[in-house]
């Protein structure tokens, strides 16, 4: 304000906030600085000069996406330079000066003609670092941020008993279908053999009513009604001769009614065998077939199921692992589904990171990525995206990455295809692109 450092009556603050709102925006607070320069002094000139050669070298090395922004500062520094080159000559030629390398006058001392170079300095400095950064991470190496991922499993028994034994302690390493634990087997044993009694005495009696009545049984039934035929017509003659007597009378009425009744009966007791015959011969009805065989699915199911009761007292590695923890210890009486070891699988093995939206593109589903840890950043780890989330959230403060923690990303899930046992669950990795053709 002292100086007269305004242009357009803002100060030159103001200026430095137009050059990042617009592509020509630090050529145009160049020119409007540049209105001020007879305010300067020669080595303020000097310290111009080699800002804007470090400005033009800095153009050089920022990628081809961020070279306009860099030439237009250029510009404007350029132009900063021709207008104080020619201010100097002015000043050389009223004070005797010949060059830009003359010693500083004595009025150079007060601090307060440094302030405008030195916020400009600031100024332009700040807007090539930040597009430096801009567009170099853009153009730059692909690099992601994660955790490692392992699937653990509570390992408990589907039945209730006592612990008979227990096989496996923590840290120990187990394949898949390796016995851990053991069940007291004995009640279950018991369970079982009943079971196949059942289905025994259900599977007899499903044959019997298959195979209908045996030919034994059917001739005693013919038999049986011979004999009530014969009885039968001994009654019909009995009872003739009384008919023939009753007229002369022989007999009485009595005697011939008697003798009407016993016939009766004999011809009813020859219906019912007749029937028992046909009743045997016939056999089982088809009805009572399917509810023996019914009976014996039933006697099956109730074995099947005995049979597996008396295998879950066995406790099996469900694939390879390592055991965490150990839970309960043998002679413990348990509940079914009770936790007696935790297993760490070894695979599958994934990698949890997050990417960027303007960097999506670069990781679709299938793309081969490396993994690197602390531990060993010199051999890689390799895998492929296998999945990447639809949906945007939050980047976890767990994971450590540099610029991404507050931002929208979306979740990646990497399979790691050549894991060794030393990737460890939450383990940060990073992860960049695997530059292998494939």
């Amino acid at each position: 304000e002292e100086k007269g450092f305004m242009s357009e009556g803002k100060p030159l603050a103001s200026l430095v906030d137009a050059a990042f709102a617009q592509e020509d925006g630090l050529a145009t607070a160049g020119q409007r600085v540049a209105n001020n320069l007879p305010f300067f002094e020669a080595d303020d000139f000097l310290h111009v000069s080699e800002l804007i050669d470090a400005s033009l070298q800095n153009a050089r090395a920022i990628p081809e996406t961020g070279q306009s922004v860099c030439v237009s500062a250029g510009t404007g520094l350029r132009l900063l330079r021709a207008t104080a080159e020619n201010s100097l000559a002015m000043l050389d030629s009223a004070a005797g000066r010949r060059t830009l390398a003359t010693p500083r006058l004595a009025a150079a001392d007060d601090p307060m003609k440094k302030l405008p170079i030195i916020v400009l300095l600031l100024a332009v400095g700040a807007a090539a670092w930040y597009f430096r950064g801009k567009f170099v991470t853009a153009a730059g190496p692909l690099t992601l941020y994660g955790n490692v991922d392992i699937r653990g499993v509570d390992l408990g028994f589907r039945v209730p008993g006592r612990l008979l034994e227990v096989l496996k302690d923590e840290g120990d390493a187990v394949a898949g279908g390796d016995l851990l634990a053991r069940l007291d087997a004995q009640p279950y044993e018991q369970e079982l053999a009943r079971a196949e009694a059942q289905l025994a005495a259900a599977a007899a009696e499903q044959r019997l009513k298959q195979a209908g009545n045996r030919n034994e049984d059917i001739e005693q039934g013919r038999a049986a009604l011979e004999e009530t035929r014969v009885v039968a017509k001994n009654a019909e003659r009995a009872h003739q001769r009384h008919l023939g007597l009753v007229g002369r009378g022989g007999t009485s009425q009595q005697d011939l009614e008697t003798a009407e009744a016993v016939l009766d009966e004999a011809k009813q007791r020859v219906k019912v065998n007749e029937a028992k015959v046909k009743l045997l011969e016939a056999g089982f009805r088809h009805e009572e077939i399917l509810a023996a065989d019914a009976a014996v699915a039933q006697a099956q199911a109730a074995r099947d199921s005995a049979a597996l009761h008396l295998e879950d007292t066995q406790l099996k590695a469900p694939s390879a692992g390592v055991v965490l923890t150990r839970s309960l210890e043998p002679g413990a009486i348990m509940q079914a589904g009770a936790s007696v070891l935790s297993l760490s699988l070894e695979q599958p093995v994934w990698v949890r990171a997050y990417v960027h939206e303007a960097e999506l593109g670069k990781v679709p589903p299938g793309t081969g990525v490396l993994l690197t840890t602390d531990g060993r950043a010199d051999r890689p780890f390799h895998g492929k995206v296998g999945f990447v989330s639809p949906r945007a959230e939050f980047t976890p403060k767990s994971v450590e990455t540099p610029e991404l923690r507050t931002t929208l990303v979306y979740r990646l899930r990497i399979i790691v295809s050549d894991s060794d046992g030393s990737l460890r669950q939450g383990m940060p990795v990073t992860v960049s692109l695997d530059p292998t053709p494939h």
